[in-house]
């Protein structure tokens, strides 16, 4: 067997090239941080983001199941709110949707002498606007018409006007929803 080669004194790490190594080491990881973070603030924007769509489809989903269930009565379509009548399993429950305190509320009925069943459909709204389409297919922004011969209206629109803060400029969602048809009345 051979001998290893000898060492000589200046085999190693100086304390300049360890300094190097540990700035260098730093700086990688200050670069992760930052990634991190940023991944970290854009989630939390998206999901916020996420749950205010949520938020409004559930809405948009269950005012259009109401519209398509509406039952043969008078709908009242006026600028701040809209009512009906929905043909239930159950018989028939007049509901209303309203506009309140930048909140979009569904009113119905409890039974009894029980106040009405509130539930909150949106909130940081800037407006919502109804809008029936009339036989000559022309939205009326009021129904019923003063004309009291006027068949019921083939469909009705919502246009909600949202905003996530004060300062956003509001944008606007529109669901349009198809009546059905009924006998004349």
């Amino acid at each position: 067997m051979t001998p290893p080669p000898p060492r000589h004194g200046q085999s190693g790490l100086t304390l300049v090239e360890m300094l190097v190594a540990l700035v260098l080491f730093a700086l990688i990881g200050l670069a992760g941080l930052a990634v991190l973070n940023t991944v970290l603030r854009v989630n939390a924007g998206t999901e916020g983001r996420l749950e205010r769509l949520a938020q409004i489809d559930r809405a948009l989903s269950l005012v259009s199941r109401d519209l398509q269930q509406v039952a043969p009565s008078a709908i009242v379509v006026s600028a701040d709110e809209v009512r009906f009548t929905r043909r239930l399993a159950t018989g028939d429950a007049a509901l209303r949707y309203v506009l309140r305190d930048d909140r979009l509320l569904r009113i119905w009925p409890a039974g009894g002498a029980d106040a009405p069943v509130e539930q909150q459909m949106l909130d940081n709204l800037r407006g919502v606007d109804w809008q029936a389409l009339d036989a000559e297919r022309t939205w009326q922004a009021t129904w019923p018409p003063d004309d009291a011969e006027a068949p019921p209206p083939l469909a009705l629109r919502m246009t909600l006007r949202l905003a996530e803060s004060e300062g956003d400029a509001p944008w606007t969602v529109t669901r349009t929803v198809e009546l059905p048809a009924r006998a004349p009345q």
